[in-house]
């Protein structure tokens, strides 16, 4: 009998200090390298952005608090939020004067200084903002937005899903696991620790296009007879203790029979090496000799 955890919406996870080795193996796979906060991207707007956009957006951000935080939010919350945001703040600009494309431009400019999308890479932030900017007409500046919009979660979504790597990896280690490594598979990130005598836990993070909602599996592999249930335990404790948020979280049994796809790779390569072992062991077993020479 074997466990796995299904988290099918992770809302918010507090940002980790690096694990070294399990940091290397994100930056290898592109996941996670320095980043910022969208809103200490901006300040420098002023430097590409138009006098009278720059006015209005001033004006708008001194309405408005920016909360400073050590979270980061899912994708889809922040997707969910600047959909809330950017029709009021619409609102708000109108008042300024300004143009109804220039109006956009700087409600765009307004909300992402208002939220904490994390940036990647600043000059491809920075060139994103220079195309909405420098749009002529409406159907580019909403094709442009659109774009933008679309890097930007993306880059998002890599440090959201890096910093829940690094979460399951601590977790991982803190319940005896501590040999681990990171793959891309499919698609998915999936953190694969091994324990002394190699058993393996293996934690599946994965991202739903479709609304951007972060799906994390953790599946324990090579236990038998309920040894899975406290290990299982103990690590979504850990989990949450790290100030993980989540919107659903169910844990069944898989009977023995691995569920996640890169699991039953992990089980399989177990098999094969027991039995590669267990045939060098009977080819080096010394044979009785029989009695009498027959």
């Amino acid at each position: 009998m074997s466990r796995i955890t299904e988290r099918t919406n992770v809302i918010e996870i507090e940002e980790m200090a690096p694990i070294p080795e399990v940091h290397a193996s994100l930056v290898s796979l592109g996941e996670l390298s320095s980043y910022r906060s969208s809103k200490d991207t901006l300040p420098d707007v002023s430097s590409y952005c138009p006098e009278n956009i720059i006015s209005a957006i001033n004006a708008a951000c001194n309405n408005v608090e920016s909360v400073q935080s050590n979270t980061v939010c899912s994708p889809n919350m922040l997707r969910a939020i600047f959909a809330k945001s950017f029709s009021p703040e619409i609102k708000r600009i109108e008042t300024s004067g300004l143009s109804p494309l220039d109006v956009r431009k700087a409600a765009l400019i307004s909300t992402i200084n208002m939220m904490d999308f994390k940036v990647i890479d600043k000059a491809i932030f920075v060139e994103g903002i220079k195309t909405v900017v420098n749009a002529k007409d409406t159907k580019v500046l909403n094709s442009r937005m659109k774009s933008f919009m679309g890097t930007l979660e993306g880059m998002h979504t890599q440090v959201f899903s890096s910093n829940l790597a690094q979460a399951c990896a601590k977790a991982s280690v803190l319940v005896g696991f501590k040999q681990v490594e990171v793959k891309r598979v499919d698609g998915n990130l999936n953190i694969i620790a091994t324990n002394e005598i190699g058993q393996h836990i293996n934690t599946e993070i994965s991202i739903d296009d479709a609304n951007n909602i972060v799906k994390a599996r953790t599946e324990i592999i090579g236990m038998r007879n309920g040894t899975c249930d406290p290990i299982i335990k103990q690590f979504n404790q850990q989990l949450k203790r790290m100030g993980i948020k989540l919107g659903s979280e169910k844990t069944t049994s898989t009977d023995g029979d691995c569920q996640l796809p890169y699991s039953k790779v992990i089980d399989q390569e177990d098999n094969d090496r027991r039995k590669r072992q267990e045939r060098t062991r009977k080819l080096n077993t010394p044979k009785q000799q029989r009695i009498g020479g027959r």
